[in-house]
């Protein structure tokens, strides 16, 4: 069965790293104004690792890199050295002539590598910082190619991507304390180590990273070993049981030794959050007790009662244990004194996945790869959804396409045992909520998904009525990432949600928990919403490739963060539940 969020690892190493390091080459490639056939080359092959179906660890560790197409010689040696140190002979080159703080200012809406090139040599920018200056002064606007328009949303991007400053990314902040995790439990006298902080609450960025450790031995041995890690750029303080350093990627970790007996109350302290304690300390002194990360004592007599294991912790205070992602002060405590704590819902919940792609439209893998793929994974039926004409970037299907691609979809689903596979779609919808797709034709598939991928700059209430007229259309099962946002990029959309939730209640339209990554929408205060209006949900991975199906996990996170139970969520229903529920008479469902 899928795994739940608490088990979710990453490799060290993974294609999607690769493919940045790869596409990071190409952008300082053409900032350095190289060739355009080498730039193409590194986007291609990038591209190419991005959706490669294996790991690209192994291919390298094979010396079968070549044989994956759009890698060359000479690519696969630079992904070689990646593997091996994170970094490669072209990447260093390129380093020396173009300042690697330039990808930064990429990351800016509006600025492609040609531009962030002339703004580099006329104005002197080699970073963000620069280039904010350089648009107080109005340095920026008076280039050829900009205007004071663009340079005012310059400065609002600038504004956007300082709000991420010193943020990183749930995946990838999981990836770098995974690995860390396994290099420190590979030390012979290392007994247990946990991930602990925002990332153990799966929050969806994250500042720095907190790993705990006991040992059989000396924590001094711990810790010189810690700070000679690979991964380990600076030494910023270390000490006999804490050791503070920063990584090579610019992310602070701490790193904390402690006796067996309080590894319960430590790895609850060192978890959070800061208000979920306030609730604990409040409830602790109510009741002549105290809590640290030392244990909970008697406030009186200073007696040890608890702090070996969490649940201990917890117990303690009369409480059950409280999962990690509900840990952020929103009631848990009260609801957990009141016997009222939900039954969060699991990865081994999932029973289908209901949102992904294949090359049929912008996926890598064919619908039998995807198909099998999410058998091996114990899923019980998948939906393949690939994108409609609208999304023309991503060869998006006409109605004729997609009628065509049903038809292989059913004749994979009688071909293959052990799984289902559906017929469905991820439908546009357009700035004046009809869908780019006839409804009778949406009408023929077992379900379709609705999502908005352009028109993005609408009123609140534009936006609303735009969602409102997919979700009363009538044949519409889902609305796919409903707020529009990816992390760190794009800020989600205004809309009236309470108007959004009424009205998918009423039509009986899912949401998705869309779980890519970038985007996690919902997020879990828009998921708790949701249960409290009583709206169904569907957690989906929008995967683009069989490896894209491993995002499921943040997906489930996300909506344990918003107190959903299992009964809340669509793809959590046995099949033949589901086969019942979406027979095809949309709009004649009981919620």
């Amino acid at each position: 069965m899928i795994e739940d969020p608490t088990e979710w690892q990453e490799d060290d190493v993974n294609n999607h790293d690769i493919a940045i390091h790869l596409q990071e080459i190409a952008s300082l490639l053409e900032i350095s104004d190289a060739s355009v056939f080498r730039v193409r080359a590194f986007r291609r092959a990038a591209e190419a690792v991005e959706g490669y179906p294996e790991s690209v660890v192994s291919a390298a560790v094979a010396q079968m890199l070549t044989h994956i197409e759009g890698v060359g010689a000479s690519i696969a040696a630079d992904i070689t050295s990646f593997v091996e140190r994170q970094s490669s002979e072209t990447w260093d080159e390129l380093a020396q002539e173009v300042p690697p703080t330039l990808l930064a200012v990429l990351e800016l809406r509006g600025l492609g590598p040609k531009k962030v090139a002339a703004i580099w040599r006329e104005l002197g920018v080699v970073d963000v910082e620069g280039l904010r200056q350089a648009v107080e002064q109005g340095k920026v606007a008076a280039m050829r190619g900009f205007s004071a328009k663009s340079e005012e949303k310059l400065k609002a991007e600038i504004e956007r991507l300082g709000r991420m400053q010193g943020r990183t990314l749930l995946w990838r902040a999981r990836a770098i304390a995974t690995s860390l995790k396994r290099a420190l439990e590979a030390l012979p006298a290392v007994q247990r180590v946990a991930i602990a902080g925002s990332t153990r609450r799966w929050s969806e960025t994250v500042g720095d990273l907190d790993l705990l450790a006991t040992t059989s031995g000396e924590p001094r041995r711990i810790m010189e070993s810690f700070v000679e890690l690979e991964a380990v750029g600076e030494v910023l303080s270390n000490g006999p049981t804490k050791t503070t350093v920063r990584l090579r990627n610019g992310m602070r970790c701490d790193l904390r030794v402690v006796d067996d007996g309080f590894w319960g109350s430590a790895l609850h302290h060192f978890t959070g959050s800061k208000f979920h304690h306030i609730e604990l300390r409040a409830l602790a002194k109510e009741r002549g007790l105290k809590i640290s990360e030392y244990g909970v004592v008697d406030a009186v007599t200073e007696e040890f009662l608890a702090g070996a294991e969490e649940v201990d912790v917890y117990a303690a205070l009369g409480l059950p244990l409280i999962p990690p992602e509900l840990r952020e002060g929103h009631g848990e405590v009260s609801a957990a004194l009141a016997g009222q704590l939900p039954e969060l819902v699991t990865g081994k919940d999932i029973r289908g996945d209901l949102h992904m792609h294949t090359t049929a439209s912008d996926g890598t893998a064919s619908i039998e790869e995807m198909a099998r793929a999410c058998r091996e994974k114990g899923h019980e039926y998948i939906c393949i959804s690939d994108h409609s004409q609208a999304v023309t970037i991503a060869n998006g299907l006409t109605p004729q396409r997609l009628l065509a691609h049903a038809e292989d979809i059913r004749r994979v689903d009688a071909a293959i045992d052990g799984i289902r596979v559906f017929t469905g779609c991820e439908v546009d919808i357009l700035r004046d909520g009809t869908l780019d797709i006839p409804n009778d034709v949406l009408a023929s598939l077992d379900f379709v998904v609705a999502s908005i991928h352009s028109g993005f700059h609408m009123s609140a209430q534009e936006m609303t009525e735009r969602l409102l007229a997919a979700i009363e259309s009538g044949v519409v099962d889902a609305i796919g990432h409903p707020r529009g946002r990816r992390l760190g990029q794009r800020e989600a959309y205004e809309m009236d949600f309470d108007a959004i939730l009424k009205a998918a209640l009423a039509h009986d339209v899912a949401l998705e928990v869309n779980a890519s990554p970038v985007r996690l929408d919902l997020d879990g205060v828009h998921c708790r919403r949701a249960v409290e209006m009583g709206a169904k949900l569907v957690v989906s991975s929008d995967a683009h490739s069989v490896r894209g199906l491993e995002v499921l996990p943040f997906g489930v996170a996300m909506a344990r963060r918003g107190w959903v139970t299992r009964a809340s969520v669509v793809n959590a229903l046995p099949l033949a539940e589901f086969c019942a529920r979406y027979d095809g008479s949309r709009g004649a469902r009981t919620p």
